[in-house]
């Protein structure tokens, strides 16, 4: 009983990512402080058993713009990269987290750099990984990037990866940073 349940929680998992893909859910934007939002999933991650054999470093940069994202989508997406990360060090390692402001193309963005001392990722796997149901893991459905990636992309930011075999992995999620003058006119705007 116990193993069909389980095989049952995992097509419901499946089924509710294939939703997610296919539809996901409409933004509810507002400004964020991105610092905070990295501590509250960090809180949430440390919780998780896979966890505990992880050592957490957070470099997170003071007076970061903020970005106009839908919290809980932007959370979704930190939450799967990190779990990524963790999950990739089984035998324990050194996760780091660092937020940065970063200009590139003139445009201005903020920066989370996921870290882990992981085993790396081939270059032929590499090339796969935001490939809609593509996954290494036996649990997975290889759809938690390319959610990543779409979720990004509808905020007007990026994901890239970098990996090392041996090294670890980084990954870069960008999100577009909103000046004080756009806040001051949103704020004008909406009165």
């Amino acid at each position: 009983v116990e193993e069909v349940l389980e095989q049952i929680k995992r097509l419901d998992k499946t089924v509710n990512d294939l939703l997610y893909f296919g539809r996901p859910g409409k933004p509810e934007l507002d400004y964020v402080d991105i610092n905070n939002l990295v501590k509250a999933t960090l809180f949430f991650i440390s919780q998780h058993p896979e966890a505990k054999n992880i050592h957490r470093i957070k470099e997170l940069t003071r007076d970061l713009s903020p970005v106009w994202i839908d919290e809980k989508q932007i959370q979704q997406v930190l939450f799967n990269v990190i779990l990524n990360a963790i999950q990739a060090m089984k035998e324990g390692g050194t996760l780091v987290i660092e937020t940065d402001p970063l200009e590139r193309d003139q445009k201005n963005y903020v920066r989370v750099r996921v870290v882990d001392t992981g085993p790396g990722i081939p270059e032929e796997e590499l090339e796969k990984i935001f490939v809609p149901f593509h996954t290494t893991k036996t649990q997975g459905t290889g759809l938690g990037l390319p959610i990543c990636r779409q979720l990004l992309e509808q905020h007007g930011g990026e994901i890239d990866i970098e990996s090392k075999i041996g090294e670890g992995t980084t990954v870069n999620i960008l999100l577009p940073a909103v000046s004080e003058e756009q806040m001051m006119k949103s704020e004008v705007d909406g009165a």
